[in-house]
């Protein structure tokens, strides 16, 4: 209830500015359908999209502002799946850092959202690289909690939470298997015993609520959040790169009616054929092409290009806290390395909305969406290319982050003083002697 409530307020607050608007004459990429050059795009007071096609076929009332994108280009914008934003603050100090989920190894229950700090100063620097959404993640046990939905809209209250909870995030591996003290298959056999718990506790709430039942594996307000998964709900998230892993993820999930997301996926490649088959989303990043240990020995930098070859659907993250902004880098690294700029786009945009429940409402211009809009100085994967124009939930938001006014304050610093004098040759010889002289 209380995530809902922060719900409620946040979104009237992103919403309580915005106008009426066109978008005018820049190369509009939909990524749902066509590349429209010379395109206008109509925002509603509502903060939605009124209208998308090309300049020519739309009227555009008077009483709407008007926005020359001529030469521009205009996406949706960027949804990062993947990220710890606004869950720390600085990594080296403890007090900083809420990410983790607890000591317990199964903490279903507990709520990335919760842990957010809306006013982070880090939020309105990742908004400059052209990212409107990310999905911040809960760190620590096997079942590490849920990912939540959030939105950088605001000023003063720089994020919003639009979803609290959209997947629920696992790990498998030898990771999970060093922390519960097991195997790979010992990690399974536990998760599949917690499973069975969490039906049996549905299914026995008030005899175990009465101790009138067996001991489970797992606390009751985490087995109840667990049944959330159940019949293909929630989405899980399967943290896995080793393509053993990521075979006994799909195996898993298959078994227990489950809708598996694969994170990391580094050796996803090899087993593309299966993932396609099943329609199993992979969220990976190109850049992580060179292997760190021995689950990721068949790292490739080709690895989503590969993916999406094949039909699997691809999403691209920084796995970042402070370099969301880089997403748009992430994706042209992805495009360098094979894949095409169109599913590139795709997987930075409608692909991770898609996943993560939003696809009806974000990561596309189409009529009836909601207006996250950004408008390039040119192609968005470039890096020479900057954000002039950034629309959240229909509102133009300010671009200005902490970073860029310490940037232009000591640009523009005065000298305190006049400037040092010039050393003399004999000045400078002398103080040479000097320091010879210390260190003897």
């Amino acid at each position: 209830m209380l995530a809902l409530l922060v719900l409620s307020i946040c979104n009237l607050f992103a919403l309580s500015a915005t106008a009426q608007v066109a978008i005018q004459g820049g190369t509009v990429h939909t990524v749902s359908g066509d590349v429209i050059e010379g395109g206008t795009v109509l925002v509603s007071a509502d903060g939605k999209i009124e209208a998308v096609g090309k300049s020519g076929a739309i009227t555009v009332p008077g009483a709407y502002k008007k926005i020359d994108a001529s030469g521009k280009i205009v996406t949706p914008g960027l949804f990062d799946a993947y990220t710890t934003i606004g869950l720390v603050e600085i990594w080296a100090v403890r007090a900083s850092r809420h990410t983790s989920s607890g000591p317990g190894h199964f903490n279903a229950s507990h709520l990335a959202a919760e842990s957010l700090n809306r006013r982070s100063a880090n939020l309105p620097i990742q908004r400059e690289g052209g990212v409107t959404d990310v999905v911040i993640i809960p760190e620590g046990g096997v079942i590490q909690g849920q990912a939540a939905h959030i939105s950088l809209a605001g000023e003063a209250v720089f994020a919003a939470t639009i979803t609290p909870s959209v997947a629920m995030v696992m790990r498998l591996g030898s990771r999970a298997a060093s922390t519960l003290g097991t195997s790979r298959g010992g990690v399974l056999a536990t998760l599949r015993q917690v499973y069975q718990d969490a039906r049996f506790y549905q299914a026995n709430k008030t005899k175990y609520n009465e101790r009138r039942s067996r001991d489970l594996s797992a606390p009751a307000g985490d087995l109840d959040a667990l049944s959330k998964t159940f019949e293909r709900g929630l989405p899980v998230m399967f943290l896995v790169d080793q393509a053993g892993d990521i075979e006994a993820a799909l195996a898993f999930a298959k078994a227990q009616d489950i809708a598996p997301v694969i994170v990391g996926g580094a050796e996803a490649w090899m087993v593309r054929d299966q993932l396609a088959a099943a329609k199993v989303p992979v969220i990976t990043n190109p850049l992580y092409n060179l292997p760190s240990d021995f689950e990721e020995l068949g790292s490739r930098a080709d690895n989503a290009a590969l993916l999406a070859q094949a039909g699997v659907p691809v999403i691209l993250s920084t796995f970042e806290s402070h370099n969301v902004r880089k997403l748009r880098q992430i994706a042209g690294n992805a495009v360098r390395a094979g894949l095409d700029y169109d599913s590139a786009l795709r997987a930075i945009t409608l692909e991770p909305a898609t996943a993560m429940g939003a696809g009806a409402t974000h990561g596309s211009l189409e009529k009836g969406k909601v207006a996250n809009i950004v408008i390039w100085s040119g192609d968005p994967l470039e890096f020479s290319s900057r954000v002039e124009v950034m629309m959240i939930q229909g509102k133009e938001v300010s671009l200005e982050n902490r970073q860029q006014a310490l940037f232009e304050r000591y640009k523009k610093l005065e000298r305190r003083g006049p400037p040092a004098k010039k050393a003399t040759s004999e000045e400078a010889a002398k103080d040479s002697k000097s320091k010879e002289s210390e260190r003897d």
